[in-house]
């Protein structure tokens, strides 16, 4: 039909993109309409998953559309690059939203295929091309223009439109066509997304119109293993051929993916059952996920912190306020967004005022989430909260009607219930004013210097500050791909609407590392470092930009530039949890192990009634091989937070490298009992491994996979598994090589990993690649000489390759350095050596030696 050009707005100074028609298709008179159809039909949409169309006209003859510059690729170009199930179904459940915007307008696309898909280098969908569409119902949101359209653009009875691979069969025969149509071709798109081959094929098209009028696609577990039931069970009744035996609306086909992606996070109590009662390799000890504020761990130590210290400062023991969740009755999901990023930046700037404070200590709004956001019952065991803080949001056009109550976790009395309206058009005031009310409440200070802090980067443009709070309630949720990018969109929107928006840039900062943690994509890092310098440019020097600009240094291989930037977030704000323990994890990271303790240690000291902090200390004994002293503080954390999954954890997880193997597997039965996760599932796995249940260990590791496919942890756990399972040792390759696929992502972005070489190097050793093994172990070494658990790894890899001499002084540099000698014993890749006397001899002193340094250790930690 014609051209399309990359242009320049000159107005507006931004790229666009030009569609001009052919000159013989304005001579077609129905071309020409259907090329003003096309604008029409998407400018009576408003979706950040629809391209969005600025303007049509003519100029000197030449009929034009102007419309929103996309930069990115095509669902068809990344469909050959291969899409994992995360990503299939991330880009679905935008392109099902953007379907359900249209349907709901009375718009049919009838032209639905991964051609007319583009994704932006943001992973945002953009749905494009509604040159075919028909305007079924007129809808209260298109009135008379609807009505008019839909006269005049009916198809024609027996008229074939569209495209044949994706057509449904009403399509196909020529017969009208509703949304139904749409939600088959969109059955087609997904079953392309998630096999890699179409749901129909034939030699040509007449071939393929035959098959999707007569043939049933063949169900996807025949040609990808490890796909959820669930979501066959929703391709088939997309590809049913009645309209009705369909989905009858977008939304619940939406809401359906929705499930399947929430259920490949966190599976249900009856997908738990199907598993053997308890029994089933740990996450490697330097991935073992014991700390990090931000996934809710809280693991407490006693014996380090006498009872004489325990209280803030002033000598009382303080109090700790979560604040919970707001409800927000009848929100759609961009209400709920707005009511999220609200409670989200509000108690980000409560948490920055507790250095003012005496007594009452807000916790990090990244530590509620899950079963402790529920209620104060659950706050308080699973965080130990004293109180919280809740709230009910309505929303009327710019005012925003709070309802906020305190309450006592212990007594469940309410202490103080208030009201208060916010003013979004008074956007300059409104952070602060809400701040100040909610500081009243919980009895906290707000000196003139907070005053004047809490003011900097903000903006005056209430338009800018409602997507700004829109986006950071997406933000909250990184694990989904689209509300990560919707999060990144609306920042980006912030910013359209006020350039000097310096907290906006902060947050887009935040979006992007977000990004590049879950893509493993250093460019979006380089993205993430630039708004952050943005922001201190636009003077929103705030503390979360110099933890971020740490983050990226840390994760892109820079510990020393991450240590500078962390202490600076501690000179703006010296209570953060986020920027201390990163200060910590830096300094472990650059070999300075002494400050890296002493960082943790003098966390608690700041907080020593809450229970975050002490994760990091605890994860720190378990690497350095101190298992005594880092068992105190796992039990510690079930005494303080019985309800709390992670702590049985790792308390199960320090019995094991203490070779208490009933009492670990007692508390990873424990954990799963109280919450079902992936991390649960494999550690489980990884105890019967040891025990030398492998054939037990591979459901567990399997469901592992399922729940977190990105994972390449769980899958090279799973290939151990399956290495020594009777039966199916055929299996262990090719989960090898998808933890191979999935590390390599992650060592891109941080090619000075050392623990994850390590593991490559057991990959690829395992896998028969000797050349391969050798080299990553090789430089694994050089990066971590004396990391006990690389040094592990590399008697694994050279016992493998046959390198019995090398795998022997490897070993005993790992025991020496604190490794779990447990595991030595029980290692099977390690059985023939320890036939060798001299494994014999080492094992004998190690043992020795290990009781002495242990109490050494010990004693070293007390006051």
């Amino acid at each position: 039909m014609g051209v399309v050009y990359k242009a320049r707005d000159t107005h507006l100074d931004r790229p666009v993109a030009i569609k001009v028609l052919s000159p013989e298709a304005v001579s077609d008179p129905e071309r020409k309409r259907r090329f003003v159809r096309e604008a029409r039909t998407a400018s009576a949409l408003n979706h950040p998953n629809i391209v969005h169309v600025y303007d049509i006209g003519q100029s000197d003859g030449t009929d034009f559309m102007a419309m929103e510059f996309v930069h990115g690729k095509t669902l068809d170009e990344l469909g050959r690059e291969g899409l994992s199930l995360s990503e299939a179904l991330g880009y679905a459940s935008q392109i099902a939203a953007a379907l359900a915007r249209a349907h709901d307008a009375g718009i049919v696309h009838r032209d639905l295929k991964p051609a007319n898909i583009m994704v932006t280098t943001d992973g945002l969908v953009k749905v494009l091309d509604f040159g075919l569409a028909k305007l079924s119902e007129p809808s209260p949101e298109t009135g008379d223009a609807a009505l008019t359209q839909t006269v005049h653009l009916r198809t024609e009875p027996g008229m074939v439109f569209g495209t044949v691979e994706y057509m449904s069969p009403e399509q196909a025969e020529g017969k009208s066509v509703d949304a139904r149509s749409d939600i088959f071709s969109f059955g087609t798109m997904l079953y392309e997304m998630t096999t890699g081959r179409r749901p129909f094929q034939g030699d040509s098209k007449l071939a393929v119109l035959s098959a999707i009028l007569s043939k049933d696609p063949v169900p996807l577990r025949e040609i990808r293993t490890g796909l959820p039931p669930r979501l066959d069970q929703i391709l088939s009744r997309c590809l049913q051929k009645e309209q009705e035996r369909r989905f009858q609306n977008m939304n619940d086909l939406k809401a359906a993916i929705d499930e399947v992606r929430d259920a490949l996070r966190v599976p249900s109590k009856a997908s738990r059952a199907e598993l053997p009662a308890a029994r089933a390799r740990f996450i490697s000890r330097r991935r073992w996920l014991w700390s990090g504020a931000a996934a809710g761990v809280a693991i407490a130590l006693w014996v380090a912190i006498p009872l004489a210290r325990r209280g803030f400062p002033g000598g009382s023991r303080g109090k700790l306020v979560a604040v919970l969740p707001f409800q927000s009755p009848a929100a759609g999901p961009a209400g709920q967004a707005f009511s999220e990023g609200l409670v989200e930046t509000l108690s980000r700037n409560l948490c920055w005022l507790n250095q003012f404070q005496p007594t009452e200590r807000v916790l990090p709004p990244g530590d509620i989430h899950g079963d402790a956001a529920l209620g104060p019952t659950e706050a308080r065991n699973k965080l130990g909260a004293d109180l919280v803080l809740t709230g009910v949001l309505r929303r009327t056009g710019a005012i925003v009607h709070l309802a906020l109550s305190l309450t006592d976790t212990r007594t469940g009395h309410e202490l103080k219930r208030i009201g208060m309206d916010l003013s979004l058009r008074d956007a300059a005031r409104s952070p602060q004013a809400l701040v100040k009310k909610v500081a009243g409440i919980l009895g906290l200070r707000v000196t003139s210097r907070a005053e004047q802090a809490l003011a900097l980067g903000n903006t005056a443009v209430p338009e800018a500050y409602d997507s700004y709070l829109q986006a950071y309630g997406y933000l909250k949720h990184t694990d989904q791909a689209g509300d990560l990018d919707h999060a990144i969109s609306l920042f980006q929107a912030a910013l359209e609407k006020d350039p000097s928006y310096g907290r906006a840039y902060a947050g887009l900062g935040e979006a992007y590392w977000a990004k590049s943690s879950l893509t493993s994509q250093k460019q979006w890092a380089e993205k993430a470092r630039e708004s952050c310098l943005r922001a201190i440019a636009m003077k929103a020097d705030l503390a979360r930009v110099h933890l971020v600009l740490g983050k990226i240094d840390s994760g892109t291989g820079q510990p020393g530039e991450a240590v500078e930037q962390f202490r600076k977030a501690l000179q703006l704000d010296p209570l953060s949890i986020a920027a201390q323990t990163s200060l910590g994890e830096a300094y472990e990271a650059m070999g300075q192990l002494s400050d890296s303790e002493g960082t943790y240690l003098a966390l608690i000291k700041l907080w020593p009634d809450y229970l975050v902090p002490y994760s990091y200390l605890g994860a720190f004994y378990v690497g350095q091989g101190r298992y005594k002293d880092a068992e105190p503080v796992f039990r510690k954390y079930v005494e303080l937070a019985p309800e709390n999954a992670l702590g049985y954890q790792n308390l199960g997880a320090v019995y094991h490298f203490m070779g208490r193997t009933d009492d670990a597997a007692a508390m990873m039965k424990k954990s799963l009992s109280i919450k079902p996760s992936a991390r649960g599932y494999t550690n489980l796995g990884t105890l019967y491994y040891f025990e030398g249940d492998y054939s037990d260990a591979v459901p567990l590791m399997e469901k592992a996979t399922e729940m977190e496919p990105d994972n390449y942890l769980y899958w090279g756990n799973l290939g151990d598994a399956y290495r020594w399972a009777p039966g199916d040792q055929d299996r262990a390759p090719e989960a090898y090589r998808q933890a191979i696929k999935l590390a390599g992502r992650e060592l891109a972005m941080n090619p000075q990993d050392a623990g994850l070489r390590s593991s490559l190097a057991g990959y690829y050793a395992k896998l028969q690649d000797q050349a391969k093994a050798l080299a990553e172990i090789a430089q694994a070494r050089r990066l971590a000489p004396m990391n006990p658990e690389v040094l592990f790894r590399a008697a694994l890899v050279d016992e493998i390759t046959g390198r019995r001499d090398q795998a022997l002084g490897a070993l005993h540099l790992a025991l020496q350095s604190g490794y779990s000698i447990q595991e030595a014993r029980q290692e099977p890749e390690l059985k023939e050596l320890r036939k060798d006397p001299r494994y014999k001899q080492l094992d004998k002193g190690i043992a020795a030696d290990s009781a002495g340094r242990q109490s050494k250790a010990a004693r070293k930690v007390r006051f």
